[in-house]
């Protein structure tokens, strides 16, 4: 009893070496899993030692609540279903799944993966007694697995349960035969046998013999392929027979095919204790001993073999010689009963230290790998660290030279605007300049215009009629002149060399301007043009015209009349047309004739004094003009002067 005493304390000591820091430590660990094998393999230990105490597992939900959502995440979730299912702890498990499913979904994660979850649910809906929504999330998990059987046979199995506990046998018998067809090739033997093993109650409880004896030998048939030793308690073949006889002589056959069977590893001896048992109550007591002393009696004795069977055996044996008042031969086994016990026990304690200390050992271990694993992540984030602090300087530096050039090619931009503006305004100085020098010229010109008109209508025209007058009297007193015709034509001349003088006169200084404006000067102009052979018409639209000042108007009308001039003595025109058209704050002049018109490149290559006169005026007054011609098709000369 004081080895017992002695294991038990080291027991406790062991499970006491996992501490709280082991825990937090395995925590980290979970935390820092890169992948699902490792992340569940942690969990599973975690789960381990907190059970389902919701306390301890508080840091693994946090971390599972916590952004962001990851494939990690959704399977730990899973695999917490999976363990609070067991525990039969089934609304826990529902909303544990319902987690992972919620974030696999977010995450728009593969087929395979939801059909996780929802064949899940359907475990779990079945046991909360939802057979409606087990059958439903089996189906989703059934239409992404139809084509991998060693997947879909679990989605046909909840449907056999769920369908069983509706008591919709047919379905049920349905979805089961379909999930053991799935697995009938499967290397998955656990599954298989499992599965089989539920077809045989089936057709047990509601099966005739012919199926239930066709599945018993497929059973048969699965379990001598098995490399271990058969399992009665795991067969569940004892429970299937109410018919004692029948069960017997199914037991035997199975043992006679069994003793020709040449596997080492698939011994009839736990058949045989069963088989006895059942002689035993039947009273068929040397049938029984029969079969404990040949299981005694096996190479399996002699070469150490299952000792649990023999131990059976001699129990066996001791209980039947007990019954039959053979007390000799009843002490004698339960003798060899208790060594065999004792050989047990001295072989469990031995096995267990072993494992003990294997398990302490290999705890050990992976508290150090965890330390390292810690150690290791911990010089991680610090280079990490490291390489942010210094990704953050580069980028801090790259964006400081980026800032820089920016602003010195901010300031050339600058700079160079500025030099521009110098430019632009000196450009406008010069023009100015231009200007009032265009302008004093020009104000000169019709100062000295107005002063030759008045010298010549106030000393040339009084001295030519002061003439005319002298000619007059000689006509009176000289008759003899008349007879040779020379006064006449002196007379003729002398008329139009008045008429000359107020002509050029008036050209150089129209009166007309300062009396009526310029349409009364354009209107004389007209009239002059006429009077020299042209036909000239006039079309004047607008009310501003009447409200320019002197000078505007009377540029405008030296503008208007060296053009008509040029008309006059160089197109050979029959026709002139005038026009000045007022448009919002512009005036629109055209001079249109039907003369003999003139090469545009060559004459304004070669531009005279009347058209540079033009164009100072204009330019003077920041207008634009247009000509239009081409030989033989007459001219037309458009220009356009702001009025305001």
């Amino acid at each position: 009893m004081n080895r017992f005493k002695y294991l038990i304390l080291f027991v406790f000591l062991l499970n006491c070496t996992i501490s709280s820091a082991q825990i937090d430590s395995l925590n980290v660990s979970f935390r820092a899993a890169q992948d699902i094998q490792t992340s569940n393999e942690i969990l599973k230990k975690i789960i381990a030692y907190c059970k389902q105490d919701d306390g301890c597992l508080k840091l693994v939900y946090e971390y599972l609540a916590s952004p962001p959502a990851t494939e990690i995440k959704a399977k730990a979730y899973l695999t917490l279903s999976v363990f609070s299912y067991r525990a039969h702890e089934l609304v826990k498990a529902k909303n544990q799944v319902l987690h992972g499913k919620e974030i696999a979904v977010k995450l728009k994660l593969n087929g395979d993966a939801i059909a996780q979850f929802n064949n899940q649910l359907s475990n779990v809906y079945r046991d909360l007694n939802d057979q409606d929504s087990a059958i439903i999330y089996a189906d989703k998990a059934e239409k992404v697995w139809k084509n991998d059987k060693e997947k879909v046979w679990s989605a046909y199995y909840n449907k056999y349960l769920a369908y069983l506990s509706l008591k919709d046998y047919k379905n049920a018998d349905i979805y089961l035969i379909k999930s053991y067809e799935d697995l009938k090739n499967s290397e998955n033997r656990m599954n298989k046998g499992f599965v089989l093993h539920s077809i045989l109650i089936a057709k047990k409880d509601r099966g005739t013999s012919k199926e239930f004896d066709k599945w018993l030998n497929e059973f048969l048939i699965f379990k001598k392929q098995g490399k271990g030793p058969l399992d009665p308690q795991h067969m569940g073949l004892v429970e299937m027979f109410e018919n004692k006889e029948e069960g017997l002589k199914i037991l035997e056959e199975k043992i006679r095919l069994l003793e020709k069977s040449d596997n080492p590893f698939d011994p009839p001896d736990l058949t045989r204790n069963i088989l006895a048992d059942k002689y035993d109550s039947l009273g068929r007591y040397d049938d029984a001993i029969t079969q404990y002393n040949k299981i005694l009696n096996s190479s399996g004795a002699r070469s150490g073999g299952n000792i649990e069977s023999f131990k059976a055996a001699r129990m066996g044996l001791f209980q039947l010689y007990k019954k039959i008042n053979e007390p000799a031969k009843a002490y004698e086994n339960i003798q060899k009963y208790i060594t065999l016990q004792d050989s047990s026990y001295a072989a469990i304690e031995k096995k267990n230290i072993a494992e003990f200390e294997v398990k302490y050992n290999t705890q050990e271990k992976e508290k150090n790998i965890l330390i390292q694993q810690a150690e290791i992540k911990d010089k991680t984030d610090k280079l990490k660290t490291s390489i942010i602090i210094i990704t953050a300087l580069l980028s801090l530096a790259f964006l400081a030279i980026i800032a820089i050039r920016i602003r010195n090619k901010f300031t050339r931009n600058m700079h160079l605007k500025e030099k521009e503006l110098q430019l632009q305004k000196i450009k406008e100085l010069e023009q100015n300049n231009k200007l009032l020098s265009l302008n004093s010229m020009l104000e000169g010109q019709e100062v000295e215009r107005l002063r030759i008109a008045q010298d010549l209508h106030d000393g040339l025209g009084g001295l030519l009629t002061t003439v005319k007058a002298h000619f007059n009297t000689i006509e009176k007193e000289i008759d003899n002149i008349k007879n040779i015709n020379l006064y006449e034509k002196t007379n003729k001349l002398i008329d139009e060399a008045c008429i000359e003088v107020r002509r050029i006169a008036h050209d150089m200084v129209p009166h007309s301007i300062k009396i009526s404006g310029l349409r009364g000067a354009l209107e004389d102009l007209k009239n002059s043009i006429s009077t020299r052979g042209l036909e000239c018409e006039i079309d004047i639209h607008g009310q501003k015209l009447d409200h320019l000042s002197a000078e505007k108007a009377s540029m405008i009308y030296r503008i208007i009349q060296e053009t008509t001039n040029n008309a006059v003595k160089h197109a050979k025109a029959n026709k002139l047309f005038i026009q000045l058209l007022e448009h919002e704050n512009n005036l629109h002049i055209t001079v249109e004739d039907d003369g003999q018109g003139f090469d545009i490149n060559n004459i304004l290559s070669k531009k005279g004094m009347g058209l540079k006169n033009i164009d100072s005026r204009i330019n003077y007054l920041s207008g634009k003009i247009n000509y239009d011609s081409s030989p033989n098709h007459g001219t037309t000369v458009n220009i356009e002067i702001p009025i305001n």
